[in-house]
């Protein structure tokens, strides 16, 4: 169609042209009647021409414009885009900034719950420390008075009254060899077994063989003394030498002390084992009866003076204490302590 237009301008235009040359070749030659058709078309041709050249102008200015109104729509539509992506992607910043914010604040809070309850924790610690270490001192004194009155009673009865009792049986003796009245033998003889018994008591307090000779021998006696004609004790250790603290070996003393009298006492055994083993740092010791056997909760309610000085011993060294018994079988007492 714009071919056609073209060629048809093309055509106008060669008229016009052959038009402009009649008109003007005949009024050279004076036959203006002729001429008057030739430039009517031509005038009228010229004009037609204006006009096409000035719509095509104007079609042209019109074209341009809506491209230009075009370009700018897309333009607009394009700056449009280009804002909503920049808003979408301003927004999905903040969202992740607050993410991101969100979650620090999460771990700084727990990271300060951690800080406070492990600062509990810490305090909580401290202050069982610090309570162990007073009852460690508190039982360390309780002890140690112990230990003294222990050694007071010791001296009381085997210089006073002992000495006392010796005193009377020698001049009963004396008496007896002028007079030989039968009731004063008897009460002799009462005497020496009382000042025996007064003696035993004595050594039990206060084991000479203990500052003398040292742990191994001293539980040697002690075994020795406590066999009775129904109860058989026996004694094996391991690696007890005198290196042991002499703090050490009096606790470890009471506290065998204490367990082969509740056994002798109350278990009705006929037979008791003991077992002492040292390695390096740690002391062993195994107790063991063919008794009557009891409940340990009982003992652990216990409020007898007996097991609690053994759980006061034990503490104070820092042992572990494990009873393992069987009613009307056997009873097995095992206890592990620092020295």
């Amino acid at each position: 169609m714009g071919q056609f237009h073209k060629t048809g301008h093309k055509y106008k235009e060669s008229v016009l042209a052959i038009s402009e040359k009649i008109s003007g070749y005949s009024g050279h030659f004076g036959n203006y009647k002729t001429v008057y058709p030739y430039v009517k078309k031509y005038s009228i041709c010229k004009d037609f021409l204006s006009y096409k050249t000035s719509k095509v102008k104007m079609d042209n200015l019109e074209a341009k414009y809506k491209i230009s109104e075009k370009e700018r729509q897309d333009v607009r539509i394009q700056s449009q885009r280009e804002k909503v992506v920049l808003q979408n992607e301003n927004q999905q910043l903040l969202n992740w900034l607050f993410g991101v914010g969100l979650v620090i604040f999460l771990l700084i809070i727990i990271f300060l719950a951690y800080m406070v309850k492990n600062n509990k924790k810490l305090n909580f610690r401290k202050l069982k420390e610090v309570e162990q270490q007073q009852q460690l001192k508190l039982t360390q004194a309780m002890l140690e008075g112990e230990e003294r009155e222990r050694e007071r009673i010791a001296r009381d009865l085997h210089d006073g009254l002992g000495g006392a009792l010796s005193g009377i049986k020698l001049k009963l003796s004396a008496q007896q060899k002028k007079e030989n009245i039968p009731e004063i033998d008897l009460v002799i003889l009462q005497l020496e077994n009382s000042i025996s018994e007064l003696r035993r008591i004595s050594r039990d307090l206060m084991p000479e063989s203990l500052l003398r000779s040292g742990l191994e021998t001293a539980l040697h006696d002690l075994c020795s003394s406590q066999n009775q004609e129904d109860v058989a004790i026996e004694f094996q250790s391991t690696g007890i030498f005198n290196t042991i603290p002499l703090s050490c070996q009096v606790n470890i003393y009471r506290i065998i002390q204490e367990l082969l009298s509740n056994a002798i006492q109350h278990s009705g055994a006929d037979k008791i084992l003991l077992q002492c083993i040292r390695e390096e740092r740690s002391f062993y010791i195994t107790i063991e009866d063919n008794g009557c056997g009891f409940d340990p909760k009982n003992i652990r309610n216990t409020k007898g003076i007996g097991w609690s000085n053994i759980r006061n011993r034990v503490n104070y060294m820092k042992g572990k204490l494990e009873i393992d018994s069987v009613i009307l079988k056997r009873t097995t007492i095992n206890i592990e302590l620092n020295i």
